[in-house]
């Protein structure tokens, strides 16, 4: 016994969606939606990296002076020294991270919108489109980059410690 009133359902008694010369249409107005979720994602990791290169970076630069004053002072110079070389190498780092670049985003300037040339719609969606895909290629590249030098900025920051530590156990030691 069937459930519904349909019991072997064809193609035309179910909802397929968009098909054949609809799908194009579809497709580059999901690729508009996909790109500037894609490209809002981009924004909220660069964000996020930024606010931790921007920690690092705050805390290194103090630090750095106080180890600074420590090593001046003559107390166990070699130990601040090496600590404070790693901080200043996880500084500049941060900064060569946080330096400005180009940067995209989802969005065209009314102008650009209005002097388009396209002969349809879906020509102008579709270029839109592959904008937003341009776009998302340059910011990945910069998200990359950035992350490249976050990590080596934190593996830095937390050797600071270990160095410091090691050369002053050695220095104990020897």
């Amino acid at each position: 016994m069937t459930s519904g009133p349909i019991a072997n359902p064809t193609v035309a008694d179910i909802e397929v969606g968009a098909t054949e010369g609809d799908l194009r249409y579809w497709l580059a107005k999901e690729a508009i939606r996909h790109g500037e979720v894609h490209l809002q994602s981009q924004q909220s990791n660069l964000i996020a990296m930024e606010t931790r290169a921007g920690a690092i970076f705050g805390w290194s630069i103090p630090t750095i002076l106080g180890l600074g004053t420590v090593a001046s002072q003559g107390h166990h110079p070699g130990a601040a020294i090496g600590s404070a070389v790693c901080l200043a190498g996880a500084a500049c780092a941060c900064a060569w991270a946080l330096w400005p670049q180009k940067w995209g985003h989802a969005g065209y300037r009314p102008g650009i919108l209005l002097s388009e040339k396209l002969p349809s719609e879906l020509e102008v969606l579709e270029s839109i489109a592959a904008g937003y895909d341009e776009t998302a290629t340059v910011n990945d590249a910069r998200l990359s980059r950035f992350w490249r030098w976050l990590r080596m900025a934190w593996i830095l920051f937390l050797a600071s410690p270990l160095v410091g530590g090691l050369t002053l156990a050695f220095a104990t030691w020897a």
